[in-house]
């Protein structure tokens, strides 16, 4: 499995003038392939909170009948994901899963410069990430270097001839 980040979860309040009543920091990962978040049972009972309603949950090769629950994710980066229905699951590694509920929000990415990886999530979306464009901008900008140094050398050539 991936590392793990802390997060805040926290029983989601209909009054966000207030802090919190209830909140426990966990281990999460980010989930591109989730379509949901998720909590463990652990988070549940340390929260001490009640399931809102049912919902077929679809894995890998299962479906399954899942409690939903409302809670508030507080981010590393202080974003603050307030009144997500998320679902109970088993986690290898974590107890709590942020799927793309979450990651729509703004912009994730996952680099591995200098052979180490990182991902970086920020809200709200503040540009456009491309990284084929911006290689291919790069092989351009490369090619027409190339280029033009063929280019001064024929014409340097030319001059001492």
């Amino acid at each position: 499995p991936g590392e793990a980040h802390p997060v805040t979860v926290a029983a989601a309040s209909l009054d966000w003038t207030k802090p919190p009543d209830k909140v426990t920091e966990v281990d999460a990962i980010w989930d591109t392939g989730a379509t949901g978040s998720v909590i463990t049972q652990a988070v549940v009972d340390n929260l001490g909170i009640e399931p809102i309603t049912m919902t077929m949950v679809h894995g890998v090769g299962s479906e399954e009948l899942s409690p939903v629950f409302l809670v508030d994710f507080y981010l590393p980066m202080g974003v603050c994901v307030r009144g997500l229905n998320v679902t109970l699951g088993k986690l290898l590694g974590a107890e709590a899963l942020i799927g793309m509920d979450v990651i729509v929000n703004g912009d994730f990415a996952v680099t591995n410069y200098g052979g180490k990886t990182k991902m970086s999530f920020r809200v709200p979306s503040l540009a456009d990430i491309d990284f084929v464009r911006d290689s291919n901008e790069q092989q351009g900008n490369r090619q027409q270097r190339r280029e033009q140094q063929r280019n001064a050398a024929k014409q340097a050539k030319h001059r001492t001839q």
